[in-house]
């Protein structure tokens, strides 16, 4: 079944392979693309991909998780965003722009503080809601087939997901079943980009520290409340990598089956996936496509591999997410940077 095209918010993929975000820490201290990131993407583009998702842009500079990150709010990020999407759509290949705020992750300068979903003014709220919205709007003139706004590991508009730390008591908390964040959110996205345009959303699957009970309710509201926004397609991750050993594997695959029943629009599996089996697995169980992430760093032609039955070579040790200085290699175990 992996090998099986699919439609995905007007723009088809070609299998089910979804290269999950990844941060490569790469990018020019201006926020726009660098040439080393131009060969990272060239790499990933030959290989036997559905779908490209982008690492993660930031719309807000206030709002980066490092000094490297990439950005979609000038007009010189744009041209070099640009030149990026020609270079991947040479390839035919579907290429999604992540867009996301790091909040109380952000590398803010001295003395300032990084927001808080709870100390936030409202028209703070507003004002970010925005800067995603012209971010939306500048990667469609870039060309990008389509954006995928971050809702997980812990960034800003995952807080306001987070029952632990959300605790506004306005609009913006978490009563009742309507999520006034994602209706405002996506609402102010479509004025800037229209109906058409193919929105994503990457999503928690699991809450670190709530109960079972407790995170399987606000998973399908969180589920529910996309699939009546429209979204294209809902990527299931989580916030604790870290907490799984080297022996785990398919991370998340029993949150999909809570998932499945509050929502049509496809859904993405990511997260300890590694081989060919575990794939066809996790499509078997109601996904329609399966993300990686570490596995590309591991090996250049992993998709390809794995459409020929190898598994990956990725033992989830995480040392990649140490290796972000430029010059350095991004898995400890190739020899190639």
């Amino acid at each position: 079944m992996i090998e099986k095209g699919i439609y995905l918010g007007g723009f088809f993929a070609k299998n089910r392979i979804w290269r999950s975000a990844t941060n490569d820490y790469r990018g020019n201290e201006d926020g726009t693309v660098s040439e080393e990131q131009l060969a990272i993407y060239e790499t990933l583009a030959k290989d036997s991909i559905g779908v490209i998702v982008s690492g993660n842009f930031t719309v807000s500079i206030g709002g980066r998780i490092d000094d490297m990150q990439n950005a979609l709010i000038t007009t010189r990020q744009k041209e070099y965003a640009k030149t990026l999407v020609s270079l991947v759509h040479s390839y035919d290949k579907p290429f999604l722009a992540q867009l996301v705020h790091a909040g109380n992750k952000s590398k803010v300068l001295p003395m300032e503080k990084p927001p808080n979903v709870n100390s936030m003014e409202v028209m703070e709220i507003w004002q970010c809601m925005e800067h995603f919205a012209m971010s939306t709007q500048v990667a469609k003139k870039c060309g990008f087939d389509g954006v995928q706004i971050h809702l997980s590991h812990g960034y800003l508009l995952s807080d306001f997901l987070n029952p632990l730390v959300n605790k506004r008591k306005d609009s913006f908390g978490l009563q009742g079943d309507c999520l006034y964040l994602l209706e405002g959110l996506f609402h102010l996205i479509r004025e800037y980009v229209g109906e058409d345009y193919p929105i994503f959303a990457k999503i928690s699957s699991c809450i670190e520290g709530v109960s079972l009970e407790e995170n399987k309710k606000m998973l399908q509201k969180v589920v529910e409340n996309l699939d009546h926004l429209g979204v294209a397609g809902i990527e299931l991750s989580g916030t604790n990598l870290s907490g799984y050993k080297k022996t785990d594997h398919l991370y998340y695959l029993d949150y999909l089956s809570e998932c499945r029943p509050y929502t049509k629009v496809p859904l993405i599996l990511t997260g300890g996936i590694r081989s060919l089996e575990e794939s066809e697995l996790a499509l078997e169980k109601g996904a329609d496509m399966v993300g990686f992430s570490r596995p590309f760093i591991r090996n250049h032609t992993f998709a390809k591999d794995l459409l020929e039955g190898a598994t990956s070579q990725c033992i989830s040790c995480n040392a990649c997410y140490g290796l972000k200085e430029k010059g350095k290699k991004r898995c400890a175990f190739t020899a190639e940077r």
